[in-house]
């Protein structure tokens, strides 16, 4: 792969695929951590509005 400057800004689809599977592999840490962030905030979110309502509603009947 070249600057802009040699490939005139054009990158054919494969070019791009590459770059995008370097990118991830250069930044895999960082996204794994994202991930474990984005899982930990959505099961919070989840367990307060649905399963702690919800079990509050069962046991008090």
């Amino acid at each position: 792969m070249g600057t802009l400057s040699q490939n005139n800004g054009k990158m054919n689809l494969i070019q791009r695929c590459q770059r995008l599977a370097q990118f991830l592999k250069d930044n895999k840490k960082k996204f794994f951590w994202y991930w474990v962030g984005y899982q930990f905030v959505k099961g919070t979110l989840t367990t307060s509005f649905i399963w702690g309502p919800m079990i509050y509603m069962w046991l008090n009947k």
